[in-house]
């Protein structure tokens, strides 16, 4: 039978609503932020970290249901704060300030991997992020060439083992590419030395702590778009 609700069962039947993507009820996934009830309305935020807008209203209307399931009179007013996800790091992690890490990877070349992480790394620029790109593709870097840096160089040496500063791109983005060693276009010979020991030499050195992709207003860093090579066998 509907009774009357209060703040903590209006939480209850709100943190007991399925959610749509992750198909586990919103308490368990702790997403229900604050829940308040006066003159008749239910107030809720849900901090969240990515919800299209017909997944927004599916929510909203199936937490106005279980609302009215228990009192059908109540009225509801359900607002979504969105919030970038932090990864776990560990004791041995190369970039620990770092908050978020994407790799743009395939198993094969001349699938878009480039583009795809210049686009991204623009449009977080774009929306006042700090973003650092790690260009590590064997077989050709382009990165630095979409970027308008094809004309730079580090000069590395086997005294420069300190750190290399990072390049800086449009709208601030920092980058560092194997092709400032290699050159334009220049893919990366097995036969000079180990693929693994050239990358270490000549990316590792790139002093991490002035590459600090996706940085929030408080100065942490949130995350760093990567460039991958494709799979060698």
């Amino acid at each position: 039978m509907p009774t009357e609700l209060n703040e903590q069962s209006a939480r209850a039947a709100i943190e007991a609503v399925v959610d749509p993507i992750y198909a586990k009820p919103l308490g368990e996934l702790g997403v229900v932020h604050e829940v308040k009830l006066q003159a008749g309305v239910v107030s809720a935020t849900l901090t969240v970290y990515a919800l299209s807008d017909a997944k927004q209203k599916q929510l909203s209307a199936a937490i106005e249901s279980a609302l009215r399931a228990v009192d059908p009179g109540i009225r509801t007013d359900v607002t979504f704060q969105f919030e970038a996800p932090m990864r776990r790091t560990s004791a041995d992690d190369p970039v620990p300030g770092v908050r978020n890490v994407v790799l743009v990877m395939s198993g094969k070349g001349g699938v878009g991997k480039s583009m795809t992480t210049v686009n991204l790394a623009l449009a977080l620029a774009r929306r006042q992020q700090r973003v650092g790109v790690l260009d590590v593709d064997l077989n050709g870097p382009c990165v630095a060439s979409m970027l308008g840096l094809s004309d730079r160089v580090w000069a590395v040496d086997r005294a420069g083992l300190s750190g290399i500063d990072p390049m800086e791109g449009p709208l601030g983005i920092k980058v560092a590419s194997l092709s400032f060693v290699l050159g334009r276009f220049q893919p990366l010979s097995p036969f000079r030395l180990r693929v693994g020991e050239q990358v270490e030499e000549r990316e590792a050195r790139v002093r991490p702590k002035r590459v600090r992709p996706l940085v929030s207003g408080r100065g942490d860093v949130k995350g760093r778009p990567v460039d991958m090579p494709t799979r060698h066998p």
